[in-house]
């Protein structure tokens, strides 16, 4: 009896100390909050990810509240006080907030893994000419974004699965 209880206290104590070190990031079917700081402008946005299509909905600034923008790999479809909007994808300026997030979302979920860093896991990468480095919790939700040559910094709150 006592040699099964030692080696359960064993196997125990190898697996208990053994860490994973890679976690595969989760980018789609989610919902959060989303707090970007781009530059001097701050926004936040009830927002979604479902079937690789980006919704947000501005809740601050109060000029901009409710401005819905849905952006998929076909591009942007932004609502606002009941006028819709589709822009010519090829008239996009180069730091367009919602382009840029969705091709870094793009690129994160092309099979990468992100890698142990303290208590939470880490992806860094190149979209468009932006360095950027994405924060995601050992559970694989997303935590902060941030591309620091541009200024972009974005925080996930109250991140779900949907």
């Amino acid at each position: 009896m006592k040699k099964l209880f030692v080696l359960l206290f064993v196997a125990l104590l190898l697996c208990g100390c053994s860490k994973k070190s890679q976690v595969t990031p989760i980018v789609d079917n989610i919902s959060f909050v989303a707090k970007i700081t781009y530059g001097d402008d701050e926004y936040l946005c009830d927002s979604t990810i479902k079937n690789n299509v980006l919704n947000l909905v501005v809740k601050e600034p109060e000029e901009i509240k409710d401005l819905s923008l849905m952006l998929d790999k076909n591009g942007v479809q932004a609502n606002f006080r009941g006028i819709s909007f589709t822009p010519d994808v090829n008239s996009y300026p180069q730091g367009a907030v919602v382009q840029i997030l969705f091709d870094i979302l793009d690129d994160v979920s092309k099979n990468k893994s992100a890698r142990l860093d303290d208590e939470n896991c880490i992806i860094t990468g190149n979209v468009n000419d932006y360095d950027y480095t994405f924060t995601f919790a050992p559970t694989g939700l997303p935590i902060r974004l941030t591309a620091d040559d541009i200024g972009l910094v974005i925080e996930f709150n109250n991140v779900t699965m949907i």
